[in-house]
Parts: C-alpha cells; sequence; structure tokens
C-alpha cells in the first residue's frame, strides 16, 4: 500500500520484507497550509543508506502506486548503530529557496500577483523545484497593491493566508508541480467517522463555554412588545408545539440542561428559525471545534471505499456529543508501517459563520457586506482558473427526484444526502442555481424568466439592450465613466473621434485635420506639426526648442547646439561676434579664418586640382628640405655599406687564424699549475681538477665521494646462464660489498644485510616485507565491513599473461577495470576503497581522452577476505547447530 522512493528508487515497500527495503519507524505527516513532514530510519543495509544527500535527493511517499507527498531531506542524525535518521520537509518548502526581489504589484488579481512570485522564483531554481500556477479560487475584490523587499517567498505565501484565509494545496499532475490556492475544502469524502463504529478514540480542542444542549432562537426583531419597555423578538413558539426552546436531547442526557439565546436578526419567518435552530445545535456550534481522533480508514478493509485526504471533508457522529456535521481533514499523521494508528485533526480554531453567539449583528452591516460592489476578474484568468476547477472535480453525486407533480428536479452535491451538502447544484424547469447552506439560498441563479443572479459575470462579449450602472470602470483603473456626474476619466490611451479626424493622445497631444479653433491658444510649451501660416502669408516671431526635429524624427538640438544629419542650405556663415570665421557659398567657395586641424587617421583626397601661390605653401617648402635630406641619407647608407664589408673580411680572415687546442690548454692551467686542466706525463691522457664540473658526458671507471663515504663505479654479475654488465652504487664499505644498488642488463638488485630484493623479469624478495600497522598511526578504524560484502560478490578472479613477461607462465589475479566496475555496481567510491590505483599518465591515442595507469593493492584485500571467510565459518556454524539441533 505505502511505498518510499529516494530519487526514483525504491528505498521501502511494505509489500515486501527486503533487507534492502526496510525502513524503521516511517512516519509521514500532512496538514492545512503547511510543507508536512516524513522522517525515517534508515539501515545500512538499505538500498539508499550511502545516496541518499541532504538537500539534493527527492524524497516521494506513495500510497497504492501514487504519489501523495514529495520533499527532501532536511536534517540527518546518526544512531548507535549507524542508522541514518532522516526528517524531509514537503515541497512547499521550496519556496525558502528563494526570495523576492523589491516591485509594486498594483491592480492586478490574487492569481496575477500569484503567477508574478512564482516566475521570479522557477527564474531562480532547478527544475524539479518548479512550479505551475494551478486552481487559484480566493479573490480580493478592492484589487489591492502589493508590496515586495527581498522577502522570502515562502513568506509571502503565508501572508497571503493570513490575509485572506483559503488553503495552499500542491499538486501534482502529468509530471507538472501545480501550487492551487483553495478558498474552500476541495472535496466530500465519502465515508463517516461515527462512534461506536470506526472512531477509536478521540480528543478535543474546544471552548465549553460556547457550548449548548439547548438554545432560545431569536429571529427579526418585532413592531409591537408586550412589555412596552423592552424589545421584542420573532420566536419558534408558533411552530415548536408552543415551546421557546429547541433542544438536543441525546446532549441533554450526556451533560444536562445548558442554555443560551442565539439571534438571527434577519430572518422573519419561523419555520426558517427553527430549522437554524436545529442545524445550529447539530453543526454550527461546533465551527470553533477542534479533534484529534484515531480513527481505522475503511479504505484499508476495502478498496472500493474512497480513502480520507488532507483537505477533505469528512462526516463525524457521535450521539452521545450531539454531535452530526462535517469536518475538514486538516492534519493526517501517518505511520506507514502500521497505517491502521493513523491520527486525524479534525476542523479548526476558526470560526467561519455569520451566526450571531451572544451578540448581535445588524442587519444593516449585513446589507452592507452583502451590497459591496464586486470587482471582474479578466477574461483570460477566469477561464484558466475554471478549467483548472472543472478539470480537478473528480466526485460528486447525483440525485434525481420526482414530486408530487411529476416534476423532476437534478441535484448535484458533494455528499450523498443533497440536504446536507454545503455544495449543492439543483436544475429544473424553473431555472439552474448554485448553494452553499444546503439549498436555503442559491448566491448563484439562471431563472426561467431570463434573470442571472451572480457576484461576478466574466465574458468575453456581453450584448446588451441597456447597461445601467452608475459607473463603469475596468478592473486596473485606467478607464472611469461616472454616468451620474458625466466624468471621463483615462490615466492611460487616447481618444480617436471620425476614424482619426480627431484624436487625443495620453500625452496630451491635441490633432484635428480640419475645423475652426475659436479663442485665444496660448501654452508655456508645445509643438506644432506641419505648415503655420500666419494671416498676411508671413510667419514672425523666435524659434526656440530644446526638441527641434529633423524629417526623420531626430532631434536637433544639442543643448544650444544645433545638429543634424539632414542640412540642406544654399549658403552657411559661421562668425565669432565680430568677424566671419568660417564661411561657404552657394558656389562651393570655402573661407576659413583659423586654423584646419586633421586628426590621426584622417584621409584627404586629391582629385586633379590647380595650385595658385604655391610658394606661399609652408608643405611645398617642407618637401624640398625632405628631398635634400633623403640625398644625404642615401650617401651616408652607400659609406656604411662599405665599411661594414670590410669588417666582414677582418672577422673571417680572423676566423681562420683562431687558436690552437694547446694555447688553450696554456690558459687554462696558468701556465702548467696542477689546478684545472693538465696533462699526465706517463699516460699522455687529459686531467680536469676543479670544485666544479659541467659536463654533457662522463666516462669513468669509478666515481668516489669525498670521505670515504660511497661512490659509483662499473659493476658485472651473473643471471645463472650469461655474464651481465651494468652500474653499481655503493657506499662506505666500498665497492662489491653490501649494501650496494646495481643495474644491469639484465635486471635491477638491491642488496641490503641480509636482505635482497631482485627485479628481473619479476619480483624477488629474499624475505616477507612487513607493513606499517601499529594502531597509534591509524585513524577512523571501523570493523563493520557489511558494506564491502556485495564489492566481494563482484570480483572476478582470473588468469593471465603479462604482454612483457619473459617466463611465458600464467598468473591469478584480478583485473584493474573488474575492479573498477566493480567498486561502481556496489556504489563504493575511491575515498571507500585503497585497492584500486588509477594514475593519470601522458595521452597515449591522440584523441583527447586522459589515459590512465590502473594498479592493484592486493594486501588491501586480505582482510576482506579474511571478513568473509569468518561470516562463511559463522554461517557453517550455524547450520551444524540447526542440524544436531
Amino acid at each position: 500500500m505505502y511505498s518510499v522512493y529516494a530519487d526514483g528508487v525504491c528505498i521501502y515497500n511494505d509489500a515486501f520484507a527486503l533487507d534492502n527495503m526496510k525502513l524503521a519507524s516511517p512516519k509521514l505527516t500532512l496538514e492545512d497550509n503547511a510543507a508536512g513532514s516524513f522522517v525515517m530510519t534508515v539501515p545500512p543495509s538499505n538500498l539508499g543508506y550511502s545516496t541518499i544527500i541532504r538537500m539534493v535527493t527527492d524524497i516521494a511517499v506513495h500510497k497504492d502506486g501514487k504519489e501523495i507527498w514529495a520533499g527532501r531531506v532536511l536534517s540527518e542524525n546518526e544512531d548507535f548503530y549507524r542508522n541514518r535518521v532522516l526528517t524531509c520537509e514537503g515541497e512547499l518548502a521550496f519556496f525558502n529557496d528563494s526570495t523576492q526581489p523589491p516591485a509594486e504589484y498594483a491592480g492586478g488579481t490574487i492569481r496575477e500577483y500569484l503567477e508574478a512570485m512564482i516566475a521570479i522564483h522557477n527564474a531562480k531554481v532547478g527544475d524539479n523545484r518548479k512550479f505551475t500556477i494551478g486552481i487559484v479560487t480566493v479573490v480580493d475584490e478592492d484589487f489591492p497593491t502589493y508590496y515586495t523587499n527581498y522577502e522570502k517567498t515562502i513568506t509571502i505565501l503565508n501572508a497571503l493566508v493570513a490575509q485572506y484565509g483559503g488553503h495552499l494545496r500542491v499538486r501534482k499532475e502529468d509530471g507538472i508541480r501545480y501550487l492551487d490556492y483553495l478558498a474552500d475544502y476541495p472535496d466530500t469524502c465519502s465515508q463517516t467517522i461515527q462512534f461506536g463504529s470506526n472512531l477509536i478514540e478521540h480528543t478535543k480542542g474546544w471552548d465549553m463555554t460556547e457550548f449548548a444542549t439547548v438554545i432560545v432562537p431569536l429571529g427579526n426583531r418585532l413592531d409591537k412588545s408586550e412589555i412596552e419597555a423592552l424589545d421584542a423578538y420573532l420566536t419558534v413558539e408558533s411552530v415548536n408545539e408552543g415551546s421557546l426552546y429547541v433542544q438536543s436531547s441525546e446532549a441533554v442526557k450526556t451533560y444536562g440542561w445548558i442554555e443560551k439565546t442565539v439571534t438571527w436578526d434577519s430572518v422573519s419567518d419561523p419555520e426558517a428559525l427553527l430549522e437554524k435552530a436545529k442545524a445550529y445545535l447539530a453543526d454550527l456550534q461546533f465551527d470553533n471545534m477542534e479533534l484529534e481522533v484515531s480513527a481505522l480508514d475503511l479504505h484499508y478493509l476495502n478498496a472500493n471505499v474512497e480513502a480520507v485526504k488532507l483537505l477533505d471533508e469528512i462526516r463525524v457522529i457521535s450521539r452521545p456529543h450531539g454531535l452530526d456535521r462535517v469536518f475538514p481533514v486538516t492534519k493526517l499523521e501517518i505511520p506507514l508501517d502500521s497505517p491502521e494508528n493513523t491520527q486525524f485533526t479534525l476542523g479548526d480554531t476558526v470560526q467561519t459563520s455569520l451566526t450571531s453567539v451572544n451578540n448581535q449583528i445588524s442587519a444593516a452591516i449585513l446589507e452592507k457586506i452583502e451590497g459591496l460592489p464586486k470587482a471582474h476578474n479578466i477574461l483570460k484568468e477566469a477561464k484558466e482558473n475554471a478549467t483548472q476547477i472543472m478539470t480537478a472535480a473528480t466526485t460528486g453525486y447525483i440525485t434525481i427526484t420526482r414530486d408530487e407533480y411529476g416534476s423532476d428536479t437534478l441535484y448535484i452535491s458533494n455528499i450523498r444526502d443533497y440536504t446536507k451538502a454545503d455544495k449543492l447544484w439543483k436544475w429544473n424547469m424553473n431555472g439552474l442555481g448554485y448553494s452553499k447552506d444546503y439549498g436555503k439560498t442559491f448566491g448563484l441563479a439562471i431563472t426561467m424568466d431570463g434573470s442571472i443572479v451572480a457576484d461576478y459575470i466574466t465574458t468575453g462579449v456581453l450584448n446588451a439592450d441597456v447597461i445601467r450602472a452608475g459607473t463603469l470602470k475596468d478592473y486596473g483603473g485606467n478607464f472611469s465613466l461616472d454616468f451620474e456626474s458625466g466624468k471621463l476619466t483615462m490615466k492611460k490611451g487616447s481618444i480617436d473621434i471620425g476614424d482619426g479626424n480627431f484624436t487625443v493622445d495620453e500625452e496630451g497631444n491635441l490633432t484635428a485635420r480640419r475645423g475652426t479653433f475659436a479663442g485665444t491658444l496660448a501654452a508655456a510649451k508645445g509643438t506644432f506639426s506641419g505648415t503655420l501660416v500666419g494671416v498676411d502669408g508671413n510667419f514672425k516671431g523666435v524659434v526656440q526648442a530644446s526638441d527641434f526635429l529633423d524629417r526623420a524624427g531626430n532631434s536637433m538640438m544639442d543643448d544650444e547646439r544645433f545638429k543634424s544629419k539632414y542640412l540642406s542650405v544654399y549658403g552657411l556663415t559661421v562668425t565669432n561676434g565680430v568677424r566671419t570665421t568660417f564661411a561657404v557659398d552657394s558656389s562651393g567657395s570655402v573661407t576659413i579664418d583659423g586654423k584646419v586641424t586633421l586628426s590621426a587617421g584622417s584621409t584627404i583626397n586629391w582629385a586633379s586640382v590647380t595650385n595658385q601661390n604655391l610658394t606661399s605653401n609652408p608643405a611645398y617648402s617642407l618637401a624640398s628640405t625632405a628631398n635634400a635630406n633623403a640625398a644625404t641619407a642615401k650617401s651616408a647608407a652607400d659609406d656604411a655599406y662599405d665599411e661594414a664589408s670590410a669588417a666582414w673580411s677582418r672577422a673571417n680572415k680572423a676566423y681562420q687564424d683562431r687558436c690552437t687546442d694547446q694555447n688553450v690548454f696554456d690558459v687554462l692551467t696558468s701556465g702548467g699549475t696542477k689546478f684545472g686542466i693538465f696533462s699526465d706525463s706517463y699516460s699522455g691522457r687529459l686531467y680536469i681538477n676543479a670544485d666544479y664540473i659541467r659536463s654533457g658526458t662522463i666516462n669513468a671507471d669509478y666515481i668516489d665521494l669525498s670521505c670515504d663515504y660511497g661512490g659509483f663505479c662499473k659493476g658485472h654479475g651473473s643471471d645463472g646462464q650469461h655474464t651481465t654488465y651494468g652500474a653499481m652504487m655503493y657506499g662506505s664499505n666500498g665497492p662489491g660489498w653490501e649494501p650496494y644498488i646495481i643495474v644491469t642488463n639484465a635486471g635491477a638488485r638491491i642488496s641490503g644485510t641480509g636482505a635482497d630484493l631482485v627485479v628481473s623479469g619479476g619480483i624477488t624478495m629474499s624475505e616477507e616485507p612487513s607493513y606499517g600497522s601499529d594502531l597509534r598511526i591509524k585513524n577512523s578504524i571501523d570493523y563493520d565491513l557489511a558494506s564491502y560484502e556485495a564489492f566481494f560478490l563482484a570480483l572476478k578472479p582470473s588468469t593471465f599473461k603479462y604482454n612483457k613477461g619473459t617466463s611465458g607462465r600464467k598468473h591469478f589475479g584480478f583485473i584493474a577495470q573488474d575492479v573498477e566496475q566493480a567498486m561502481l555496481d556496489t556504489g563504493l567510491t575511491s575515498d571507500q576503497l585503497a585497492a584500486l590505483v588509477k594514475d593519470p599518465v601522458k595521452e597515449i591515442l591522440s584523441d583527447g581522452i586522459i589515459d590512465y595507469r590502473y594498479s592493484i593493492r592486493y594486501g588491501e584485500l586480505i582482510a576482506l577476505n579474511t571478513h568473509m571467510i569468518q561470516k562463511l565459518y559463522q554461517m557453517v556454524e550455524e547450520l551444524l547447530q540447526q542440524k544436531e539441533g
């Protein structure tokens, strides 16, 4: 029935008893307007023990194969037995992951406000933390302004619930996570919790001062009173067998006579007053009761019985308490391993009815509440909400009745007994209506006379002969027309009369294609489009404008300066107030009284021109000087070439006459002294005597270190058949004496005092090596190797030959890549197992992929082998004892 998944992997199923799918004490808590929580204890044998990561892994709880809750791991503890005790929070808590920037939201609906919040949240989080707005039935008729200022998104959602009430619900459909905001409880469960049947025990939080077993119901105030100084009210005496009192017989038997007065100011019919009094005793007085019950969900016994869900409304009957009413399910505490012990919290402490209890609410106030103007939701939102509401409805009851005249009436209700349904549709020949008060009144109705009664009418097009209204407004407050005063207010938009003949835009610009303006036109600031012609054909005055536009609509003014990409004139004159500094006439002649500066990168495109007064041009004089300087430079260059040629000849002769080896030797030995390079007269060889020698290759039989510390020399040995040759490094005992290291053409050998290590086609040691295993050099010691057993079973022993082996014999062992695959298959990481060594090496193939050198530390596996043998031995012992027993 119940199962738990971690990132899609099943880690618990109450239908199976597998060790790797066991959880201890899994408990799910679901609560109205809360994320809910899930607590579980995960033993080391569970599949999710080493894979669940806090705040990352997605946890889901399923019932009968359908997800009923999802969330993530919030906190963790570890108990004495190394079990992981995990506490998970529900998806509503994902809104803790985002904040809302400073912003103002004005004139919109609650749905639009939520959509804006969710869009900001979704832009910040991963795909598995995103939401889509679903059903929104909570409305604010005044379209208030909302503000955000770095609050967490969950804080804003909680503020909405605190202000408007309602219920936040996370719902999954086709893999999409919806956030619903519901004004009412969405469903009524067909089950009944009844004392003496499936109600096991209950506790209740309830102020007994509000409880009554007998009430005196009073209706509207009467015009006449038997006692002149006192007001008189309608009673039920005329329809209640002459009694003023309405009582619950079962409650009187249990609690005795507890009486109080309840007033309904707007009721003027005694029979209606009696019905309200009976309903109050059995139902309404329990509005502020909260029950915590242990009840058997009959769905566990019969799969055809509807299961109880969070936010369901369910009927509770307890005759000894005079209780028979529908309570909302506001909290569920479900132990998954024993669901029969589920705890239900029913009802809430918020009183929702408009009944008057020991205080009177005047009819005038109620009339004002009912008469508040209703704002229209935009059509798009209405369609979205209607679609969400209609598609989300999966339950309901249809009843068809026939009266004594043979007329049929169809009822659709949220509970089987439509006379007690608080969500009821009624359809007959007289019309269609919807009721929230058990069919007593219908707030929404379409009647046969053509009338529509509704708080809201949302439509795409409304056709009518006459619309009577005091004020016509749009939902955002932009447009307002007061029919009484004739005042038209439009904050944004434009007025268009006569297909553009007369327009006023939202900036206040007025355009009239033709007509006469009577009066005086005065303006401190403005623009004129078109040609302005005076009465006598001339226009005089001063044109000043900071926004003087060219024909393309570009501004031609830069502060007080004129600029334009479009300038067409017959001449241009620039003055400094005294004389003309720049002038261009209509023939193209340019006169400049100043200087011309060309910036870097400027270009002059010369055409065939005529020069006048050329000698007055400073460029001409500069060019002549440059030509003379160039001739002098050429002569100097020729001389430099001749000198360079002579220098090369002298250098070449010096190379041919370079020093001999004997000359170099004489210089280095300072005339023959024995420090530096010198010649031995007996052997005829050249020697070097120096503190430091730098050389590419040194060819020597011995290299002795000072102070008789040891040295390097030639060495030879035998592989049993042939003599081997190589190099030896020896210690202070001298060449040929242990300890030493020798490397030959047959291998390498480290010889110590009583122990040898030989590498030649294999590795040979004269005795077993020892490894540091002192307790004082180790930490994080753990004797529980159970998590490595699966890895042991995944190992693949094999035989093989080495590619570079010289013996041709087979070896027993493991393939390192097989060991790596076994680690991956069993979830072990390199931090958990040091047996595998994987070192990156220089790329072998030019494929851009990093290559690795694999090796295995076989010694790491000895302890695991011992553990498995001990476990096998223990199992054999147990089997022998069972057989002997």
